[in-house]
């Protein structure tokens, strides 16, 4: 981002503009927390899979307004800090083992809360482009290689895993992508009810037939739990270690929480590290050093590429994410995704988003 072209037109506080948690927001939070559940949705730390929940309740005006404002509030947020610095270039601090799972964290700016339907700010590089290279369902690729569940690696492979679970059990792929996840995250039944809008029968029966088609999942949760509470910890794949609340009394919360962790740490852990080896990989062999990475987000890497270069880099980082994925699981069939940002567009991946956006609330950035 160039710094003198965005101070004249981005120095403002989105929360200052349009209210965003501000009076209101206890009122709004109860009101999603009764509806949709949103509280665990925001507890995830995967804001990328769940995103598309709320996005989906395309009749309820209090929620798509909430989208905007919640995008604006971490967009501004972000920009804010570059608005007040003084330098060309602002470099996020990024935490390496920033949370539990090893997963990267960045602030001053929180970088990797920045929204995607304004990623085309970072696109202003004379004779660069933007690209987004990303793992697609990633953990779901190592939740089939942990397992070895022999269905869910064909899936994964040949397939999209959550059609294949919708063609399964007659859901929307919206809906089975929740039911997935939920089962990564441990959502609990009746908050999936919630979510999906459909019976307690319903998710018992859905259940039942995942179970049927994928049998080695519930095997590998339960060795993962027993593991667990007989040693205290759980690891993944690299060594990386979790360990659990030192004491003998724990509560039934405290209980389940845990057992919750026994089985999706070792995958979201595993999905961190083989991330983390694909950027140490693409820089390990770039030799041109022509390519400036954006931020490497938690499944994705946002960079920018010269136009001259853009074969080759394109080819070099999906060789290093394809090589760390199947160094690790060679059975499995790595999907990454290119996405470019164009100028000139007519989804949210152009440089007219943020304008867009803004027109939705009227908002007018200060002079």
């Amino acid at each position: 981002m160039n710094h003198q072209s965005y101070q004249r037109t981005l120095n403002f506080k989105v929360q200052n503009e349009v209210g965003v948690f501000a009076s209101d927001s206890s009122e709004v939070q109860k009101y999603l927390e009764d509806k949709y559940h949103y509280e665990l949705l925001l507890d995830t730390n995967s804001e990328r899979d769940f995103d598309g929940i709320i996005k989906r309740q395309k009749d309820d005006l209090i929620v798509q307004q909430l989208q905007i404002l919640d995008k604006l509030n971490r967009a501004g947020s972000v920009i804010s800090e570059f608005a007040r610095s003084n330098r060309e270039i602002v470099h996020p601090e990024y935490q390496i083992i920033g949370t539990v799972t090893g997963r990267c964290t960045a602030k001053r700016p929180a970088i990797l809360s920045f929204p995607k339907v304004f990623r085309s700010i970072f696109s202003g590089m004379p004779d660069h482009q933007l690209y987004s290279f990303d793992y697609g369902q990633i953990e779901l690729g190592i939740l089939a290689g942990l397992s070895q569940d022999e269905q869910l690696i064909a899936d994964y492979n040949e397939s999209d895993i959550y059609q294949e679970l919708a063609d399964e059990t007659d859901l929307t792929r919206d809906n089975a992508k929740i039911f997935f996840l939920g089962l990564l995250y441990g959502i609990t039944d009746q908050n999936l009810i919630k979510m999906m809008g459909i019976s307690q029968n319903e998710i018992i029966e859905i259940r039942q037939r995942l179970m049927v088609r994928y049998p080695k999942i519930e095997e590998m949760r339960k060795r993962c739990i027993q593991f667990g509470q007989q040693h205290g910890f759980i690891n993944n794949m690299f060594g990386l270690h979790r360990a659990t609340v030192a004491s003998h009394n724990k509560s039934t919360y405290v209980q389940n929480w845990e057992k919750n962790w026994f089985f999706n740490f070792p995958i979201q852990s595993t999905a961190a590290a083989v991330f983390k080896k694909a950027l140490i990989h693409i820089f390990e062999s770039d030799t041109k050093k022509t390519m400036r990475m954006v931020c490497p987000l938690y499944d994705e890497f946002l960079v920018h590429i010269p136009n001259t270069d853009r074969a080759y880099y394109i080819a070099l980082i999906r060789t290093a994410m394809i090589t760390a994925l199947s160094d690790t699981f060679p059975q499995l069939v790595p999907k990454v995704d290119l996405q470019v940002y164009e100028d000139e567009g007519i989804d949210e991946f152009n440089t007219r988003a943020w304008s867009a956006w803004f027109e939705q609330l009227n908002v007018k950035p200060m002079q």
